[in-house]
């Protein structure tokens, strides 16, 4: 058996950089490094269709990428179509285990909003879905008209992608002001997918409405790394230890940060995970700067938004339903 050509070329090129060489029949060589070349943000989607990369709207100002958010009419669904979330789903979690999902930093300093209409919260909503034979929860946050942001482990779980996914945006207990979106196709990359890792914890979907028109969407940004420590993180999401369907939020700041990650003192609790971080900076306002994961005793922290995770929203942002 031989590499192709198209192959063989591309194989030679990398290993050319790496001062290696190749026999044309080295298939196995060629399969490795074929493999290692893969970029861990490679998209991936539910319908297993390949999605490329799309860069067309994201804008630049002195504190770096953003795509700009929208503030949407405002106007509520005709009815209320409010759907009861099974009284037993559980909070989403990157492991499964329900362990460990309390987060809550000391005393505990999370507000109700009941207001859910008003600006920006309506941009937030419950998501409910299935995995495994059980129902789950999971929060979400419109970064387009039909799209909505959240974490990875809300999408793909168990080794599969959930099931039977709903969006209620401005969810406030019983009553859905907006009504409820199914889902039409799921995203998230290749390296959650295959190893779970937290530095890759993201997702979104599309839905089969256009409830961000009314109720806006929020902005993303690509923070720089200078200044990060100390901007606001303001997270507002649906936690499974308050009573169902309820909105809840806390502000702090970035504490810490990695290249993947961010850190911060907000209390939150499991079935906020896919929260937006947000915060307000130059031209991008109500833009969110990364998605929320995980709890810890000291800190939580969430997905940070790069360049690379900005491009990758951005293409989901453009892809149709």
């Amino acid at each position: 058996m031989r590499l192709s050509v198209r192959r063989y070329t591309r194989v030679a090129v990398v290993l050319s950089v790496l001062g290696l060489s190749l026999a044309q029949g080295d298939v196995s060589l060629a399969k490795k490094e074929v493999e290692v070349a893969v970029d861990p943000h490679t998209i991936v989607a539910s319908d297993g269709k390949p999605v490329e990369v799309n860069t067309k709207g994201i804008v630049y100002d002195e504190f770096g990428a953003y795509i700009a958010g929208s503030d949407g009419t405002g106007v509520l669904a005709e009815s209320d179509r409010a759907e009861e979330v099974d009284p037993n789903a559980l909070p989403a979690t990157q492991s499964g285990s329900q362990e460990g999902i309390s987060s809550v930093i000391g005393a505990d300093n999370r507000v109700r909003i009941t207001a859910t209409t008003s600006d920006p919260y309506r941009r937030i909503g419950q998501i409910t879905f299935s995995s495994g034979g059980g129902n789950y929860i999971c929060t979400g946050w419109l970064i387009s008209a039909n799209t909505v942001a959240t974490a990875g482990h809300c999408l793909w779980s168990n080794n599969a992608w959930v099931t039977n996914v709903k969006f209620y945006p401005g969810r406030n207990g019983s009553s859905n002001p907006y009504g409820g979106c199914n889902a039409t196709k799921l995203f998230t990359v290749s390296q959650w997918q295959t190893s779970g890792s937290a530095n890759y914890d993201y997702g979104a979907f599309k839905i089969n409405c256009s409830v961000g028109s009314q109720t806006g969407w929020f902005g993303l940004r690509a923070p720089s790394s200078t200044g990060l420590v100390g901007q606001a993180t303001n997270i507002a999401g649906y936690p499974g230890d308050k009573a169902s369907g309820t909105m809840w939020f806390h502000a702090d700041t970035v504490r810490s940060y990695t290249s993947y990650r961010l850190s911060y003192a907000n209390d939150t609790y499991g079935g906020q995970s896919g929260s937006p971080i947000w915060n307000s900076s130059g031209s991008c306002s109500n833009c969110s700067i990364g998605v929320h994961t995980n709890g810890g005793s000291t800190t939580n922290s969430g997905t940070r938004i790069t360049s690379t995770v900005l491009s990758n929203f951005n293409t989901w942002i453009n892809t149709a339903p």
